[in-house]
């Protein structure tokens, strides 16, 4: 069993399948590294016969730490874990006998390592996330990462094992050791708890699916109800359709209900466990040349299940293709509901966090952002719901419509034993806050634009906002840059250290600005009019992930970053 924390920098792996661990020996080789995309993680097995491969979707997010542990069973069979939560299991070849070379590094894997630990046992009895018990039989290496010794020649450095079998790894010369303060499991965050007979919350209308449809949460069930619950429903004037989870199956599906009948369109079980969480998600696709609807349903970031719809398949069994082609057309989509209970389903009772919506179908997506908070100015972002905090029985939606759910009165905070992605009050090393107002302000015509041809310059409509960015201990740091984003396309006036220079912006693009010695930064946008963009800004490569966002109110008023 191999067991590390990982942070894989903003930006990506450097390319992709490149290798974290390695074990090589004279009849196997297993490699512990990056997959297709920066994100996943992957098991690679080499056999003298075969070579397998066991892929974890998003269980690498940018710029958080995440513990993965890879499990080799002396069947063949293997399974990945990241943060505790099992995501990835199958067959992956025996490993032989022959004594095992470890190796850290040696691709172009760019990020940051911690506490690999090593074992002879898949499930090892004084298994810990801390530093293990150095006396432990079946420990095999443990290496902290905290030093390097000088290799045998200029292009490798030695990793210590702490253990007794000092058995140290050779990595590659651009490794480096460096101190950090960030705690590394940072989840743990609030959520909205349901229970009782009432309990669910009305989000706004959606509108514009055009044909695709994505809609997920984390959910954690407590009953021990027969039938699923509902997670996500959306219930257009002539289509509807649901996301359902939990039941005495452990069920994961997307169903629709025509004429108040449910009927499940695809669906998976024995995944969700009572008061564990899980991600949850379900997509849904029009191809309009071949007339056929794509459903897909994931959990853990992973596609569980998948059907194909066409109207034939309507005429030979329950209509699936015409509820679910009538939703991703609706122009409103006027009930949209967390929790509550499709007809002859149980009524969600448990936790819920991170609820979003999208109009766009994009399965790739959902395996990249299971374990990520959205920023909320991602492309085709619908609404995307904390579900961390409530005020009077409303909470907000982060995305670009900055919307609002309602709760009844058996929906609760609670603050703590959240899921496990960033979480939104642990202790950051940075803080990011921020003001914007609305001005009407007069530009030179260098600034100005098409309004000012000919003259000196003109008056503009301006987007105006200030960031502020401290450090834990109160400093500026000056030695970071300030990653910024907009939710649409928009033109820039950014000043740092007293110059302002026009720059185009393009929406959901994040761009680095230096910060100065103040810590204050002014970000201004030319306004094409009263509807402003959500300018949403963080510490480039700090841990979380979270953005403040910063935005004007519709009363042209200063609003603080929520």
């Amino acid at each position: 069993m191999i067991q590390l924390w990982i942070r894989r920098t903003t930006g990506g792996s450097g390319g992709s399948r490149q290798p974290i661990v390695a074990l090589t020996g004279s009849d196997t080789k297993v490699v512990l590294g990056s997959g297709e995309q920066p994100d996943a993680l992957l098991l690679t097995v080499t056999t003298p016969e075969f070579t397998y491969e066991l892929a974890a979707p998003g269980a690498m997010p940018a710029d958080r730490w995440a513990q993965v542990r890879a499990v080799l069973r002396p069947n063949g069979t293997a399974t990945l874990s990241v943060l505790g939560m099992t995501v990835a299991s199958n067959f992956v070849g025996i490993v032989g006998t022959s004594p095992l070379t470890p190796t850290i590094g040696g691709g172009s894997f760019t990020g940051d390592l911690s506490q690999l630990q090593i074992w002879t046992h898949a499930a090892p009895a004084k298994l810990s996330d801390d530093p293990p018990p150095l006396d432990a039989a079946e420990l095999w290496a443990y290496y902290p990462l905290e030093a390097l010794k000088q290799g045998a020649n200029a292009q490798q450095f030695v990793t210590p094992d702490a253990g007794p079998n000092k058995r140290d790894a050779v990595g590659a010369v651009e490794q480096t050791v460096r101190w950090h303060d960030e705690a590394q499991a940072d989840g743990d965050g609030s959520f909205l708890r349901f229970a009782g007979d009432a309990a669910e919350a009305r989000l706004s209308p959606i509108s514009c699916l055009s044909g695709q449809l994505a809609m997920e949460a984390w959910v954690r069930g407590e009953a021990d109800d027969a039938k699923p619950a509902a997670v996500i429903q959306l219930l257009g004037a002539h289509g509807q359709a649901a996301l359902i989870a939990g039941g005495k199956d452990g069920q994961v599906a997307l169903v629709v209900i025509p004429d108040g009948v449910t009927i499940e369109v695809c669906s998976a079980k024995g995944l969700i466990k009572k008061n564990e969480w899980s991600h949850v998600a379900a997509t849904v696709g029009f191809d309009a040349a071949k007339q056929t609807i794509v459903a897909r349903v994931f959990h853990q970031g992973a596609q569980v299940a998948a059907a194909e719809l066409s109207a034939r398949t309507d005429q030979q069994g329950p209509p699936k293709f015409a509820p679910l082609h009538a939703l991703l057309h609706e122009a409103l989509v006027t009930r949209c509901v967390l929790g509550g209970a499709v007809p002859g389903g149980a009524r969600f009772r448990g936790g819920m966090a991170e609820a979003r919506i999208w109009q766009k179908s994009a399965p790739e997506r959902v395996g990249a952002m299971w374990l990520a908070r959205a920023h909320g100015g991602e492309p085709a972002l619908l609404a995307a719901y904390r579900m961390a905090s409530m005020t009077a029985g409303v909470f907000d939606d982060i995305g670009p419509r900055r919307a609002r759910g309602t709760a009844s009165g058996e929906v609760t905070v609670v603050t703590s034993g959240g899921p496990p992605i960033a979480s939104l009050r642990a202790a950051r090393a940075f803080r990011v806050g921020g003001r914007a107002k609305l001005v009407r302000e007069w530009l030179p015509a260098e600034l100005a634009g098409s309004p000012a041809t000919g003259k000196a310059g003109a008056h503009r409509s301006v987007f105006d906002a200030t960031l502020e960015v401290t450090a834990r201990d109160g400093g500026v740091p000056t030695d970071r840059k300030l990653e910024v984003r907009v939710d649409r396309a928009m033109t820039a006036l950014v000043e740092t250290d007293g110059v302002v220079k026009k720059t185009a912006w393009a929406a959901a693009t994040s761009y680095l600005l230096t910060i100065p010695n103040s810590g204050r930064l002014r970000v201004r946008m030319l306004a094409d009019s009263v509807s402003c963009p959500t300018l949403r800004a963080r510490v480039a490569g700090a841990p979380g992930g979270c953005g403040r966002s910063c935005a004007p109110t519709r009363r042209r008023r200063a609003a603080s970053a929520r």
